[in-house]
């Protein structure tokens, strides 16, 4: 297998749960879709699935930064999209190895529902070991590594905090921590919390910064900015943020 840009097309569709009430893709819900097209992806490219590789080879993906563009596209449950996945593996300017992942989902007549971008870093998991960010491509994926885009730079925020909660079992994964997607869940729900209406966002963004864990406590702090919101979930009042998230609607 060689590194570099690499697409991947698969049919899909709109299911009743991961539509909104004003007929948009929830972004938490991409990731699901991103899960159903990248196994074939990983089948094409690698022969095996993801999990079977990971096993294999001791490697796990951890995801450092998420984007969800969810235009005011309306769309019903069973309608047909096509969904067109871009990875490009290579190395950030740390020199760690991973991944940037593209998912655009587009209506039949060419409309974009929808644009999922993710960014990852494989770890080294050896028995024993403490997870490691990888310098060098895991097996059987050769050739010279481009440098991957830079990320947006994340938003500083003071933010002003609303009541605390407690991450549960149910928002973990297999990385023993809580899952990349629940965070902006959350960060939503501190939205709401904080007396902001309900309404449209463009583009939800997330850092993450620190691992957390179900039975943590977390303080939101939230900040109004020119184009939306921005929340940081901290580690206590005051505390260091495990997460940051933005939500904007597009000018």
């Amino acid at each position: 297998m060689t590194v570099g840009p690499r697409l991947y097309r698969a049919g899909t569709e709109a299911r009743y749960p991961a539509i909104t009430q004003r007929g948009t893709l929830k972004p938490t819900h991409l990731v699901q879709l991103l899960d159903e097209v990248s196994a074939g992806w990983w089948q094409e490219m690698a022969g095996l699935d993801r999990w079977s590789y990971f096993e294999r080879h001791q490697v796990r993906a951890v995801v450092r930064y998420v984007q969800a563009y969810t235009p005011p596209v309306r769309v019903l449950p069973g309608t047909p999209l096509d969904a067109e996945l871009a990875v490009t593996l290579g190395t950030d300017r740390r020199g760690w190895y991973g991944g940037h992942d593209e998912l655009t989902l587009r209506a039949v007549d060419g409309t974009v529902v929808a644009v999922w971008t993710s960014r990852w870093t494989w770890l080294d998991t050896g028995v024993g070991a403490r997870p490691t960010p990888r310098t060098e491509p895991p097996p059987g994926f050769g050739g010279e590594p481009p440098l991957l885009p830079e990320l947006p730079r994340r938003p500083r925020s003071g933010g002003t905090e609303t009541a605390g909660f407690t991450f549960s079992d149910r928002e973990t994964d297999l990385n023993d921590h809580v899952f990349f997607a629940c965070y902006l869940e959350r960060g939503e729900n501190a939205l709401a919390d904080a007396g902001v209406p309900p309404g449209r966002t463009d583009t939800s963004r997330c850092w993450y910064l620190r691992p957390a864990r179900a039975g943590q406590s977390i303080i939101p702090a939230v900040t109004e900015t020119d184009h939306g919101h921005v929340v940081e979930l901290r580690f206590g009042a005051g505390g260091f943020p495990a997460a940051v998230c933005e939500y904007t609607i597009e000018p």
